[in-house]
């Protein structure tokens, strides 16, 4: 995945990547194979169209679009009616669109807490339990969307970030994971709609002030580097580093090259071995203050016991034959593998809820104590089989 800003226009891909023949994929998706790391520059589309301009689109889709308005035969009728109702007095897909989202932002409340659905998910959201995360505003929206004929796709992301004043770029974390939605319009293409309630905070996180904070952004900028110009560091940087050099004799060009190559790397290396030395002497002295003082008992770590529970139960289940694809999530690894699917789905969103929302109480560790169990029988019954490879359904 490529990633950029808002709607992305145009990608321009270095020269060690060359995208085959045929490669290109309906409804603006390329597809490339590649190696190595990706170095590319995307220009990103910022301002979007006027409400006029959305309320003036076409009705007619183009040839392949009306994927964008399927929905799964196990939608409910009240969740269709919830549709027609709330884009009854609608008569453009921009007003039935922003009608939806309105209703949605006014009548449920956003949380990370978790709950196992009763039923059909979006139904139980919308009706009966009213509050959920990202990826339940936004997959409402779709499905309700796509009830009222307006083409809509979800889309997975990132919103937010922190800025590191040291080196001027926004550290984008997996924390900062979100779900939205886009609505095509014919003749202007795919408008961003963002169902969840707003975060009242500034979404462009500045991180704490903090001597704290201000350390652990400048150890950030120490392992960016390292990797940047270390590990990293291939044809595309040296190329990018020396492309203002020239006028010279050729052979002198070279060896001009050659000697700032190696000084750049024994610098860079240098740099690397103090910030290592640095981290290291950082755990250590984390590691000391893990030891409650004149006891020599150790700390309980900060971090929920679901995680860890989950990870054990993963890697029993890869050694009863449904091993993780490098593609493959743990939600699609709960869906794929054909033993105590319950358990384990309930046990991956209690671990989503831990590693993403900060979940961590006794009543959810205990829960997956109990789902851990319930796989690991069924695990028992099956160690027999030869391995596989679970992939997503």
């Amino acid at each position: 995945m490529l990633f950029g800003a808002s709607a992305p226009d145009v990608y321009e891909l270095a020269a060690q990547v060359r995208p085959r023949a045929g490669q290109f994929e309906r409804n603006d998706e390329l597809r490339i194979d590649h190696a190595s790391t990706i170095h590319y520059s995307v220009w990103s589309q910022l301002d979007h169209a006027s409400a006029a301009e959305l309320r003036a689109a076409p009705p007619t889709l183009p040839r392949g679009f009306d994927v964008y308005l399927q929905l799964p035969p196990e939608i409910t009728p009240r969740t269709l009616e919830l549709a027609r109702t709330l884009t009854a007095g609608a008569t453009t897909n921009y007003d039935k669109a922003q009608a939806i989202a309105a209703w949605l932002d006014r009548n449920l409340s956003y949380t990370l807490e978790l709950v196992e659905p009763r039923g059909e998910p979006v139904d139980f959201f919308l009706f009966e339990r009213q509050k959920g995360h990202c990826e339940y505003f936004a997959s409402a929206f779709a499905v309700l969307a796509r009830a009222a004929g307006v083409p809509t796709r979800q889309v997975n992301g990132f919103l937010g970030g922190e800025w590191n004043e040291y080196q001027g770029y926004v550290a984008v974390r997996a924390g900062d994971a979100h779900s939205w939605d886009e609505v095509y319009f014919p003749g202007v293409g795919w408008i961003t709609v963002d169902p969840t309630p707003p975060d009242r905070n500034d979404p462009l996180g500045r991180g704490g002030s903090g001597w704290r904070a201000r350390m652990g952004r400048f150890f950030d900028t120490l392992r960016f580097q390292w990797s940047k110009w270390v590990i990293e560091y291939d044809l595309v940087a040296q190329i990018g580093l020396f492309k203002d050099i020239g006028g010279a004799i050729k052979s002198a060009a070279i060896s001009v090259r050659r000697a700032a190559v190696w000084v750049l790397r024994g610098w860079k290396i240098a740099l690397g071995v103090i910030a290592i030395a640095a981290l290291l002497a950082y755990r250590r002295r984390k590691r000391t203050s893990e030891f409650e003082p004149g006891t020599g008992a150790r700390r309980r770590a900060n971090r929920s016991g679901v995680i860890a529970v989950y990870e054990r139960i993963a890697r029993q289940v890869a050694k009863a034959g449904f091993a993780r694809g490098p593609a493959t999530t743990p939600r699609e690894l709960a869906t794929a593998v054909a033993i105590a699917r319950e358990p384990m789905a309930e046990l991956v969103e209690l671990y989503y809820a831990a590693l993403w929302g900060g979940r961590s109480d006794a009543a959810a560790e205990r829960r997956a104590g109990e789902l851990a169990t319930q796989v690991e029988a069924a695990i028992r019954k099956v160690h027999e089989r030869g391995p596989r490879t679970a992939t997503p359904r």
